[in-house]
C-alpha cells in the first residue's frame, strides 16, 4: 500500500488501500463496487481500471478497500485518480476518495 503523497517511481506497479466505515444508517448493497471515476487511471494495461467488488457493508462496519493492480505513469509528475462507490444498479454513492 502507498501513503498519501508518496513518490512512486515512473512505471512502478502498486496497490492502494483505504480504510472506510459505512457511516450511514443503511447497509451498502451486496453488489457495491469501488470504481474509478476521474483523473489519471493508473491502468496497468489497455483494459483500464476494473471495478473492485466491495459487497455488503453494515452501518458502522469498517473495511479495507483495495484497488486492483495499478501502474504509475512513465513520465514523472503529479497525478490524481478519483474513485467512488457504486451500487449494483450503477448508482454512485458516498464521497469521492482519491489516490495522489
Amino acid at each position: 500500500n502507498i501513503t498519501d503523497g508518496q513518490v512512486i517511481a515512473p512505471g512502478a506497479e502498486f496497490l492502494k488501500a483505504w480504510v472506510m466505515r459505512n457511516g450511514g444508517s443503511r447497509p451498502w448493497p451486496e453488489g457495491t463496487e469501488l470504481v474509478f471515476v476521474a483523473g489519471e487511471s493508473f491502468a496497468k494495461d489497455n483494459s483500464g481500471v476494473q471495478p473492485q467488488l466491495v459487497g455488503a457493508v453494515q452501518p458502522n462496519e469498517q473495511i479495507d478497500l483495495w484497488t486492483g493492480e495499478l501502474k504509475a505513469p512513465e513520465i514523472p509528475g503529479r497525478y490524481v485518480a478519483y474513485y467512488r462507490l457504486r451500487d449494483g444498479e450503477g448508482n454512485l454513492f458516498g464521497h469521492s476518495i482519491w489516490l495522489e
